[in-house]
């Protein structure tokens, strides 16, 4: 058969087999279409359903589970303050939902065999979201239902007064008084807290009073007076290392002596409970 060549164009030979207007001929003289800018082998591979989202949920998932530990090893080492600390442990709850919802549609969007990598990857980062979430929210859930209050005492219409802590760089500027509004609070949530008395002699129940308060877990005495029957210490909670100042106050009274405690936290609105069990621990080891 022979060649035919377009009316613009050489031959087998010759540099090119299209005619001025684009076409291009074949040795049946039918014009075929000139394939399309980013058509055919020189064009990149096509993205399977699901592979973006999947990307997504995998930087979410193994990002959220990174920020928890970081804040609570970087608040536990004292690299962080521990308000920071705790801060960057509750947000990696939001993340983690995030992350969690981004795991769930690249599942969707990669189910069958469409796309194995990306449902390996969803997967991964639906259980680290999950494992992320249960971590965070246990540690959050406790706090649920108690008030948001961040001082209590034995005795809300005479509070114990910290004299030590008021010299404190970490208290300057801060009120250390016992605000009017907590009272009715604390006696909703807290109904058993109440002075104790006990029958022995002041100078005696004041030495007990120490002991039993340096017995408690992560708590460090700081100061005392016996003459007014003050003592003062500092607690520091096992993770996070928020500190917090108690002061234990004996009195004497007839036929023995009366033991007031007050307990409170240095950050926060809230103390999820910590200053109440402390008091009532106090106690429970006092006896």
């Amino acid at each position: 058969m022979e060649t035919v060549e377009s009316p613009g164009g050489a031959g087998p030979g010759g540099t090119g087999d299209a005619d001025p207007s684009g076409q291009a001929w074949n040795f049946d003289d039918r014009p075929r279409e000139t394939p399309k800018a980013g058509a055919g082998p020189g064009r990149g591979p096509r993205r399977l359903p699901g592979t973006h989202v999947a990307r997504v949920a995998l930087i979410f998932g193994l990002a959220t589970p990174a920020v928890a530990v970081l804040g609570a090893l970087g608040a536990h080492r004292e690299v962080l303050s521990s308000f920071v600390g705790f801060r960057m442990f509750l947000i990696s709850l939001p993340l983690a939902l995030v992350g969690f919802l981004f795991a769930l549609f690249a599942r969707i969007r990669a189910r069958g065999d469409r796309d194995p990598s990306a449902r390996r990857k969803a997967l991964v980062a639906t259980l680290l979201g999950v494992v992320t979430i249960a971590s965070v929210a246990g540690l959050a859930l406790p706090a649920v239902g108690f008030p948001i209050i961040n001082d209590i005492t034995t005795d809300v219409d005479d509070p114990p007064l910290f004299v030590h802590a008021l010299t404190l760089e970490a208290n300057a500027g801060r009120d250390m008084s016992y605000p009017e509004g907590f009272a009715e609070q604390q006696r909703s949530a807290y109904p058993t807290l109440a002075t104790v008395r006990i029958a022995k002699a002041s100078v005696d129940t004041f030495v007990l009073a120490r002991e039993t308060l340096s017995a408690l877990r992560d708590t460090r005495v700081v100061d005392e007076d016996r003459r007014t029957g003050r003592i003062e210490a500092v607690s520091i909670s096992g993770v996070f290392r928020f500190k917090d100042d108690v002061v234990v106050r004996v009195r004497e009274t007839e036929g023995g002596s009366m033991i007031d405690m007050r307990s409170k936290y240095r950050d926060g609105r809230g103390d999820m409970g910590v200053n109440a069990r402390r008091i009532e621990d106090f106690f429970a080891l006092l006896h």
